[in-house]
């Protein structure tokens, strides 16, 4: 049975998504031992050489985003409407879609292929540097409860139930002002964890804690943290607390995490 990694990468007007990619696929290849795929087009690749596979489709725009919100209101186009087609073009009987911005430092997600899951994403997470910021993330609105799910991570296998998944997040992107309405969260821009929020809460039966989820919290790392690394294994993260806005820095090793400031990323993957 196949197991493998796939990563989708599509440039934008500020971030360099395929060298993200190629330096996240670089780290599951070391820590994972596992092929990666990396979903793109020809105008993110350019003429780039990569050891990985690499599979070419057109990037669907999900709307505009300001990536870098401590430093600029600068909206970028949003390439994030093509996770819906990982059924169709994963290679593997077990799959890991997985955000270029995730940072492998272990072998923790191996424990995925073990679990005997059709579908299944991230549930729970915290704040690594614990101020808590994640919070109000705990579901897609308030009006309606229901929980957000992440998508930086989702497996998948290749059985009826997640194909029926990703036939939902389809249609879920493609009626999205409908289902804003009526789960009462902005139209714009669309948000593929809301997608796989809703297509889990219905493939399983709108059944509360039917979900079966990935049994671990995930350390997520807010946007406005800046990061540093001397050898690709250590990693320094430097943020600010209080009114006063006083440094603080911490130490990561042999932990995977979610690091959302991909401008910082990219100082790393680019030396």
């Amino acid at each position: 049975m196949t197991k493998g990694i796939i990563i989708y990468a599509f440039n934008n007007e500020s971030i360099d998504y395929f060298g993200q990619a190629v330096w996240c696929a670089d780290r599951v290849n070391r820590y994972l031992d596992l092929p990666v795929t990396i979903v793109t087009d020809l105008g993110s690749i350019r003429d780039r050489k990569t050891t990985h596979s690499v599979v070419f489709s057109i990037a669907e725009s999900g709307g505009y985003r300001v990536f870098n919100p401590s430093v600029t209101n600068q909206a970028d186009t949003w390439y994030n409407g093509n996770r819906f087609q990982s059924f169709e073009l994963s290679p593997y009987d077990q799959t890991i879609v997985l955000d270029s911005d995730y940072v492998v430092c272990s072998n923790q997600l191996q424990t995925l292929f073990d679990l005997n899951l059709r579908v299944t994403a991230m549930k729970h997470v915290y704040d690594i540097t614990g101020r808590d910021g994640f919070r109000p993330y705990q579901s897609i609105s308030n009006a309606t409860g229901l929980h957000h799910y992440w998508a930086t991570v989702l497996y998948f296998d290749r059985s009826q139930t997640a194909k029926d998944f990703f036939v939902l997040m389809d249609m879920i992107k493609k009626n999205y002002t409908h289902y804003s309405n009526i789960y009462k969260f902005r139209t714009s821009p669309f948000r593929n964890d809301f997608a796989v929020s809703i297509a889990l809460n219905t493939i399983y039966g709108h059944i509360p804690n039917a979900v079966p989820v990935i049994p671990w919290k995930m350390a997520n790392v807010f946007n406005d943290v800046g990061i540093r690394t001397h050898d690709q294994e250590t990693f320094e993260l430097a943020y600010q607390v209080g009114p006063e806005k006083t440094w603080r820095k911490i130490t990561v090793k042999d932990q995977d995490f979610h690091f959302m400031n991909k401008f910082d990323l990219a100082k790393i993957y680019e030396n």
